[in-house]
């Protein structure tokens, strides 16, 4: 079992270790692991930052990119909504849409929409909700 304590607090350095180990995992093909990495690493996030950070979205773009590599279309739009709601947040003051990280992330959407074209009725439907998702972001 995974401790996010260090010291009986709460650690930032932990959480930060546990992403790199997951985008590693990610570039190796080991698409479960690095889920579970990063899910630590998103609980550690949530506890010392919040519900709203850039860290806390970052690590959602992350699993939304897992995600999609393993096919989960759903799962990425849901992670990478997420992640842009967050970063729209974050960015208001800073170039709202068009500041990279939000850039970014839309981008992220649209590719995974865009793959979803080939796909079976069920997940076309799952398309246009996340579309719909997206411009009312």
């Amino acid at each position: 079992m995974f401790s996010c304590f260090h010291g009986g607090e709460v650690n930032v350095d932990v959480a930060a270790t546990l992403n790199l180990q997951a985008r590693l995992q990610h570039e190796r093909g080991l698409l479960k692991e690095a889920l579970v990495t990063h899910t630590h690493s998103l609980e550690i996030r949530r506890q010392v930052f919040g519900e709203v950070h850039e860290a806390v979205a970052s690590t959602l773009n992350a699993m939304g990119a897992v995600y999609r590599d393993q096919g989960l279309a759903s799962a990425a739009i849901d992670c990478f909504s997420q992640a842009l709601q967050m970063y729209r947040q974050v960015h208001a003051n800073d170039g709202g849409d068009n500041h990279p990280d939000c850039a970014m992330t839309m981008a992220a959407i649209r590719c995974v929409l865009q793959s979803l074209q080939e796909e079976s009725a069920e997940e076309k439907e799952v398309a246009r909700r996340a579309n719909n998702t997206l411009l009312e972001l």
